[in-house]
């Protein structure tokens, strides 16, 4: 096990949500950064009178929480939205026509069995910040982390790793989101590079769709920041299937 990965799983813990409680835990931070915080416009308090955001989608969705151990805080929250063998459609597909490029939209239909939507990646404000800053160092594991391991180190990373854990699960090969240019830059900061589907829209704020195989994203990790491609796929043990195709191994 590499240093950044022994530091990581020190600092932080995934949590698939598997229960009506902690289902409500992530409800209620994806209530506290869309509708208290107002992060991406459009959501009301008013539609969710008990603090609690939730949708259809999440019926057939995987969820995760990321928790800081030291403070014992769950700080973060992601969904991936599956297909359920395409009978599903996915969030994404609610954008008006003009946020795909042309011929761009059917790209979903034909990777739809084994394509999943990233979802509700968010982390409370108080966390976005990278390790590296002062007031994380008293609750970081010792010897303290380098400067470039605290610069990856990011709690994205976390909710990223959840992401590949139902990636392996469900042998999905593709993903694709609609994100907002600073959560994008963060992802992009890690390694992880993907393709636009479409222009910059208003959609809830601007925003972008986006689309990957996740064999590409996998050797462009390896080739890039190997440190993070080893954290995320346990050094090659998940996604072996996806790691294979491109023979980094």
């Amino acid at each position: 096990m590499n240093r950044l990965r022994r530091i990581f799983d020190a600092t932080f813990e995934i949590e698939k949500v598997d229960s009506p409680e902690l289902f409500g835990i992530c409800s209620r931070i994806r209530y506290n950064i869309l509708c208290e915080e107002g992060r991406i416009p459009g959501f009301n308090r008013d539609q969710y009178p008990e603090g609690l955001e939730h949708d259809g989608f999440d019926d057939h969705a995987q969820s995760f929480l990321l928790k800081h151990r030291a403070s014992g805080q769950y700080i973060g929250t992601i969904r991936m939205i599956l297909s359920d063998n395409g009978a599903q459609r996915f969030a994404i597909e609610n954008c008006p026509d003009h946020a795909f490029y042309p011929g761009k939209r059917s790209v979903l239909d034909e990777h739809r069995h084994h394509l999943a939507e990233i979802s509700r990646l968010m982390i409370l404000p108080s966390y976005r910040r990278r390790l590296r800053d002062k007031k994380f160092e008293l609750t970081l594991p010792h010897p303290l982390p380098s400067i470039r391991e605290r610069r990856l180190l990011h709690p994205m990373i976390g909710l990223f790793k959840a992401i590949i854990m139902v990636t392996a699960r469900e042998h999905l090969q593709c993903w694709c989101s609609i994100m907002e240019p600073a959560l994008y830059s963060t992802l992009k900061g890690l390694g992880i590079h993907m393709e636009p589907m479409g222009p910059d829209i208003v959609y809830h704020g601007t925003r972008r769709i986006y689309f990957c195989h996740v064999p590409d994203i996998v050797h462009q990790v390896y080739e890039t920041h190997r440190e993070v491609w080893t954290l995320l796929t346990d050094d090659g043990t998940l996604l072996h299937e996806q790691i294979g195709r491109h023979q980094v191994l």
